[in-house]
Formats: C-alpha cells, sequence, structure tokens
C-alpha cells in the first residue's frame, strides 16, 4: 500500500480535471491510502463523488485570477508560492501527483528537498495559450519531475524530445451504464465552461445557420463561466433564444447524454475533452472543430461522428442538418461510436495508473 496525495486547485470545481481527479483518486483508494488537497477551499466539498476512505484536505491559498489591481495580484502569487511549498513538504505520501501546469512546477520545487515521487499530470496541450516565459519555466520545471503524464501523442512526443520523463495516460471513462434508450429527444446538446476556448459564441451561429428550431430541435448548453451572461445575450440578438436552453452544471449530466441525440464540440483548443469521451461512450455521434489535439484522438471522422476544420460555420451547419434529417446514419454512428470509445475504458485506464506507480519504484 502505498500513500498517495493528489493535488487539484478546486475541489469543488465541475470540469474535466475534477472528474479526472476524481476517477484517479477513487480507483487508487482501493488498494493505497490516498489524500486529495485542494488549492482553495471549494463552495461544496466535492462536485464529482469521492469515495469514504479518501481524505480531503485544503491549503487554503488565495485566488487571484480575479485580481485587478497588479501590485495586490503579484503579493497574493508570491504568497501562494511560499505558502504551497512550506505546506506541501509536509505532506505524508510516497507519491504526489500534480494536475495543473502551475502545481506541477511548483511541485518541481519539492524535488529539491524531497525523496517523494513526483508525478505531473497535463490537462492542455502543450500548445495552449500562454507567455513564451511560462512555457520556458514548464519545460525547466518538467524535468524534475519522475513522470510527466500527457494525454495524447502530440504532446508525448513535444515533451519527450524536450528531455522530460514523459507517459501517455489517456482520461478514462468515469461511469458505467448498462442500457442505452432506443429513442432520444430531438435535443442537441453541448457541455463545457463559457470561456474564450469553448466558443460557444460560434456554436449559436452554426444553430442560426441550421435553423433546425424549425423542424422541432433544440440546442442545450450545460456549463457555467465568465462568459455565460455574453452568450445568453447573443442568443437573444440572434433571435433564436426560445430555442436554445442555458443550464449550469448538474451531477445527473449522464441522464443528459442518454437524452440527446448528438453532441457538438466548438471549442479553438482541447486536450482530451472528457465530455467527448462521455458522450459518445453514452452512444451520441459527435460533431466537432478540428484543434491540434483532442477530437481527432477519439472521433473517427465519418464513422462515429465528423471533424470540421475550426471555424468553418457552413460545413458545421450541414454536418448538424444531415444527422438530424438521417435516422439510419445516427443510428450507425451511435453504435459506432461505443464500439470505438471502449479503449477508454476505466479497467484499462486504471492498469496504466498502476503500472506507472510500479516503473518509478523500480
Amino acid at each position: 500500500m502505498k500513500k498517495i496525495a493528489i493535488l487539484t486547485t478546486n475541489i469543488g470545481n465541475s470540469g474535466g480535471t475534477e472528474r479526472v481527479v476524481s476517477f484517479v483518486a477513487n480507483n487508487f483508494s482501493k488498494k493505497n491510502d490516498v489524500t486529495v488537497y485542494s488549492m482553495v477551499k471549494a463552495s461544496i466539498s466535492t462536485f464529482y463523488e469521492l469515495d469514504s476512505k479518501i481524505s480531503i484536505r485544503y491549503l487554503n491559498l488565495y485566488q487571484y485570477e480575479h485580481e485587478k489591481r497588479v501590485i495586490f495580484k503579484s503579493i497574493k502569487k508570491v504568497w501562494n508560492t511560499i505558502s504551497f511549498f512550506c505546506k506541501v513538504k509536509n505532506i505524508d505520501a510516497d507519491v504526489i501527483i500534480g494536475t495543473s501546469k502551475s502545481i506541477n512546477i511548483y511541485l518541481s520545487l519539492l524535488s529539491f528537498f524531497s525523496k517523494k515521487k513526483i508525478i505531473g499530470c497535463e490537462h492542455f496541450a502543450h500548445n495552449a495559450p500562454m507567455s513564451k516565459f511560462i512555457k520556458k519555466i514548464r519545460l525547466v520545471a518538467y524535468k524534475r519531475l519522475d513522470r510527466l503524464i500527457v494525454l495524447t501523442l502530440f504532446d508525448y512526443n513535444y515533451y519527450k524530445s524536450k528531455g522530460i520523463k514523459t507517459e501517455i495516460i489517456p482520461n478514462a471513462i468515469p461511469f458505467q451504464i448498462n442500457q442505452r434508450p432506443e429513442h432520444r429527444a430531438k435535443i442537441i446538446l453541448a457541455v463545457g465552461r463559457h470561456s474564450i476556448q469553448k466558443r460557444f459564441d460560434l456554436l449559436l451561429r452554426i444553430w442560426l445557420k441550421a435553423r433546425l428550431y424549425e423542424h422541432g430541435w433544440q440546442l442545450k448548453i450545460i456549463g457555467d463561466g465568465e462568459l455565460f451572461d455574453r452568450n445568453k445575450s447573443l442568443a437573444i440578438d440572434l433571435g433564436i433564444a426560445e430555442s436554445v436552453f442555458f443550464e449550469p452544471p448538474t451531477k445527473n449530466i449522464v441522464d443528459e447524454y442518454l437524452n440527446a441525440s448528438f453532441f457538438v464540440l466548438t471549442s479553438e483548443y482541447e486536450a482530451l475533452p472528457m465530455v467527448l469521451i462521455e458522450s459518445m461512450y453514452c452512444g451520441l455521434p459527435c460533431i466537432a472543430f478540428d484543434c491540434d489535439t483532442g477530437p481527432r484522438d477519439i472521433i473517427e471522422d465519418n464513422v462515429d461522428g465528423f471533424i470540421v476544420p475550426f471555424g468553418n460555420i457552413e460545413l458545421f451547419s450541414q454536418k448538424m442538418i444531415l444527422l438530424s434529417n438521417n435516422d439510419v446514419r445516427l443510428k450507425e454512428m451511435s453504435t459506432s461510436a461505443v464500439l470505438n470509445i471502449s479503449r477508454f475504458s476505466a479497467q484499462n485506464i486504471y492498469e496504466k495508473w498502476n503500472g506507472l506507480i510500479r516503473d518509478i519504484y523500480e
């Protein structure tokens, strides 16, 4: 039995990273002593369910993302760095797992003073937008990790070429279902934070272009975020508000997947989006804009979904119209989606994690 500490930014969040944290923690807790450390105090204990054997601790660092005063933001950053290091160096664990870029960088400092095994997880593609300075710091820091876990071959090749000890462990299907419905509602589903990355503004313009609401279809967008109100206002301005439903994050997301007919993703960049894995497991064909990583690692184009060049609103709307008008094609793609996504089964991914822990101790 190992003592495993998993560090995340905010365990109360409802994003894909937090879902992965819950999966890794729950599976490791079967044979190990697991503690989850949240950098900030969550407004709720956890959004995703954690096994009762898992302990949750809070480091109570400052949240400074929305701090507009530069001097106060700088002070909070410095204080967080000092406070983080002082608290984390005393964690009683054999293995410490970081789950964000900033946490991984902080943990790299610990490697100078501790013999604990340190694993960093990257949930974003290496070329996601960030300053050149941070990119340089990241590369230097990641060379101190015992392992860096990435989600795709694209990122593996990049970090490996930089001399970083890297492994690919993709996200796993985080739940199980026994039956998928024969008949589904005329709902097209999107799930994610209302942020610039997700480009729900483009999705709303695609929805206007496709005009599927004239045939009884609805678009449902589930998520919160800083652009929530702006996107709702855009739907009103475009005259499509009556057919677009904006809903907050839900713990019953599986029910939403099982009720919808197909899934759409309009992100400008991704790593390996959980929402595609989850929706395809529930039998939803997916239409997604192409990115360097993400959709093309999951979707087999024209088999279980469609991959559209980023920003091509016309082609994206055509694919939506195609699926909405062709029940036979929709069901064929649904069957293919379930078969294709089985490679992300929880058992397969858990075995990769167990193998990693064994390897770093050899």
